[in-house]
């Protein structure tokens, strides 16, 4: 290895000293100086090199020769001094020698050069030698020997890119993972009990996480690289190595089982980890590999099929079923297509208070004086349609960028927060920094509609990423909105410049030879924005291909003046999305929403999404959604559909709810377990209730206050310990819980080792 690594410095040295042969005509002091250092470089070419490292005064060394250029150079003023080591190296033939002896010399003799070279010639020394550095290191890196070192790089690029959550629309101003990240809790598949993820990816090898839109399945994917990186995957005996691997990059109708290695290998190459071909290979059939796989509702309609059987032949291969691996999916888009190769399926669970409030502690050093995380809290508890998009880890941190960094104030509907949020990304967001805006947010707004849409639209795609738009696409597709808003097709370049620089609505990568939408959910906004008079339009693209528009569909039932056409178009083929249209609704015919609404009244059973569905549309404030909630407060009394309906009512959000629920908070009744879950569910807005059940001695509502672990909890039961007939209940399970929020805010806050 000492000789590889002495030839390799060798080539590369001898392809940084450049070499020339010209001179330049001595008309002058300052040609006749250069023409003399050239000179006396093709001597000392022609000479012992030797002589260049020798300390005897009867021979000239390269630090006399350039001091007699230097006296030269100051009476001519010719040259700045960094160029005198230039023009001799220019002419010096390094050909004629071998290349490993300057080399040898120099590492041999370094201490004498430092004495007599000039600090530029220092510098230049210096970068040489990183530039070999990094050649030596691309190109032995998938070697064994060299494998060890490669994975330590590897493992620090992963704590570069996912140390810090970047959010786009905050520039300069990250949060640290360690402290924004809540520990997602999941349904298991078979039976439907809660685990926490990282809990899941220890027990099963083979996993699916589903969620809805932005409920963090990526930032858990990410933060499983995270904790390999920092050496906190000590739950895992195998200390397996994490390849995270984007599954839009797969939107390719040709994709085979090689070309699906070969993005793993891509993947390790973004890390700093080049060449590992080798690696991949024999780490997946030792099964050192944990493949995250990311967002297989990102692949186009037209060929996840083909992706799913590439997929599924990859990781059904004899030599690589060792390996870990679990892939990400929304909900909607999944169709259980892994369930024979996985061990298991999970469902992430929305943010409970729990949750949500740690994941808020994080924004709590960022609020002015004047603002809390209690109180966002409270104003979120006021808006119960604003409430469920508070669950969702994206949402909630761009609920949370708009508190704390501007005067943002709550909407009461899913789509007024949409349209309020990006007009505050698009305008007040640089008013705030004193930095006026060159375009309206009006036209930025439709540059952005007219982009999402175009990147939507997968017939015009020809199957690529919907997320990503390719430089060339996006200057073209900008240059034909331009002129509808009266501005000059030139002035592209600077509209674009504008979003990408202040809103973070969209992203330039790559170099700029590509732009993304860093959030899917906005840019599902854009394009149902962009639709939103063009009904008969969106009912087409739902209609070929319904779950790249499910979301977009419901988005646009919120800014639609009438949707009375598609809502029935929807129902026709799918009901449950149909219901869930009527929960943000402008306008709808009412015969259209009562027939829905008839048909689910018969279909109320515990399934997430149905309970969910109702939930949305009973906490409406219009009569529909009074109908619906007084259906639910209807079928508590009857024991076949009051576990569906205590679910379902949880799923409100309203005060009133909690009212109906205590009711039935008897151990007697058959389904007491489930009055219970929804009023934990409930979390903050129960706390009170439960204290005046607790106080007339209800053992289940104090052990309920424990679950519901959030401060508001724990003030409960510490005033119901004042009462002297409960303060011996209440004394231990109000340790409990302060043990609980302590442990969690100790966890937030360790260091890994």
């Amino acid at each position: 290895m000492i000789f590889v690594l002495a030839l390799a410095i060798s080539v590369a040295w001898g392809t940084i000293l450049p070499v020339s042969t010209q001179k330049p005509p001595a008309s002058n002091p300052c040609n006749q100086l250069r023409g003399d250092i050239q000179n006396r470089a093709k001597q000392d070419a022609k000479a012992d090199r030797w002589n260049f490292f020798n300390t005897d005064k009867k021979k000239k060394t390269i630090g006399d020769i350039l001091n007699l250029y230097k006296e030269a150079n100051s009476k001519a003023s010719c040259f700045p001094q960094a160029q005198l080591w230039d023009i001799y190296e220019q002419q010096y033939d390094v050909n004629k020698y071998p290349d490993w002896i300057p080399v040898l010399a120099i590492l041999v003799f370094g201490g004498i050069l430092g004495t007599v070279i000039s600090d530029t010639l220092k510098k230049w020394l210096n970068q040489s030698l990183e530039v070999i550095n990094k050649w030596i290191y691309k190109t032995f890196a998938g070697t064994p020997l060299f494998e060890n070192i490669a994975l330590k790089k590897y493992r620090q690029a992963l704590i570069d890119k996912y140390q810090k959550l970047n959010i786009p629309f905050r520039p300069h101003r990250p949060l640290e993972m360690r402290e924004i990240y809540v520990s997602l809790k999941a349904f298991q598949a078979s039976d439907r009990s809660l685990i926490e993820a990282e809990n899941a990816v220890q027990k099963y090898r083979r996993l699916v996480v589903k969620g809805a839109p932005g409920s963090g399945k990526s930032m858990l994917l990410k933060y499983l690289a995270l904790l390999y990186s920092e050496g906190r995957f000590k739950n895992l005996l195998d200390r397996p190595v994490p390849i995270l691997l984007e599954l839009n990059r797969l939107n390719e109708a040709n994709l085979t089982v090689e070309k699906l290695e070969q993005q793993l290998v891509e993947a390790c190459d973004r890390h700093n980890f080049p060449k590992a071909n080798r690696f991949v290979s024999q780490s997946l059939k030792d099964g050192r590999l944990l493949l995250l796989l990311d967002g297989l509702d990102e692949v186009s309609s037209g060929v996840r099929a083909h992706v799913v059987r590439c997929l599924k032949d990859f990781l059904e291969l004899e030599k690589y079923k060792k390996c870990r691996v679990i892939i990400s999916c929304r909900t909607a888009v999944y169709n259980n297509e892994f369930v024979d190769i996985t061990e298991e399926t999970l469902e992430i669970d929305e943010f409970s208070d729990q949750q949500m409030r740690r994941f808020l502690q994080a924004w709590k050093s960022q609020m002015p004086p004047d603002k809390s995380v209690e109180q966002l809290i409270q104003n979120l508890r006021a808006k119960p349609k604003i409430m469920p998009l508070a669950r969702n880890p994206l949402l909630l941190t761009i609920i949370a960028y708009l508190y704390t960094d501007t005067p943002f104030v709550l909407p009461h509907s899913r789509a007024e927060f949409y349209t309020k949020a990006t007009d505050v990304l698009l305008e007040l967001r640089d008013q705030e920094r004193n930095i006026p805006n060159q375009y309206s947010g009006v036209n930025k707004r439709r540059v952005l509609q007219h982009l999402a849409l175009y990147a939507q639209d997968s017939a015009n795609r020809q199957q690529q990423d919907r997320r990503s738009l390719l430089d060339s696409e996006v200057w073209e597709q900008v240059k034909q909105v331009l002129p509808s808003l009266n501005l000059e097709p030139k002035e592209a370049n600077s509209i674009v410049d504008e979003i990408v620089k202040r809103s973070g609505i969209l992203l330039r990568i790559d170099g700029g030879e590509r732009y993304y939408f860093p959030h899917l959910t906005l840019q599902e906004y854009f394009v149902a924005a962009a639709l939103r008079d063009r009904q008969d339009e969106l009912i087409q693209k739902w209609q070929n291909a319904p779950s790249d528009w499910l979301e977009i569909v419901k988005l646009w039932c919120g800014l639609a003046n009438n949707s009375t056409d598609l809502i029935a178009a929807v129902y026709q083929q799918d009901p449950l999305t149909a219901f869930e249209c009527l929960a943000g609704d402008q306008e709808v015919k009412p015969e259209v929403a009562q027939e829905i609404i008839d048909y689910f009244k018969t279909q109320l059973r515990t399934d997430e999404g149905i309970c969910n569905a109702f939930g949305s549309v009973a906490a409406d404030f219009r009569p529909r959604g009074k109908e619906l909630f007084d259906f639910l407060v209807d079928s508590l009394d009857n024991s076949a559909s009051q576990k569906a309906a205590a679910k379902a009512l949880s799923a409100t959000n309203l005060p009133q709810a909690v009212e109906q629920l205590v009711i039935y908070y008897d151990p007697n009744q058959p389904h007491f377990i489930e009055v219970r879950e929804a009023l934990i569910r409930m979390g903050g807005l129960a706390v009170n209730q439960l204290e005046s059940l607790a106080r007339k001695g209800s053992i289940e509502a104090m052990d309920d206050l424990v679950k519901i672990a959030i401060p508001e909890a724990a003030e409960a039961l510490e005033r119901l310990q004042e009462d002297p007939n409960l303060s011996g209940k209440v004394s231990y399970r109000l340790a409990a819980l302060l043990k609980q929020l302590e442990d969690s805010q100790a966890e937030r806050n360790r260091t890994p080792s």
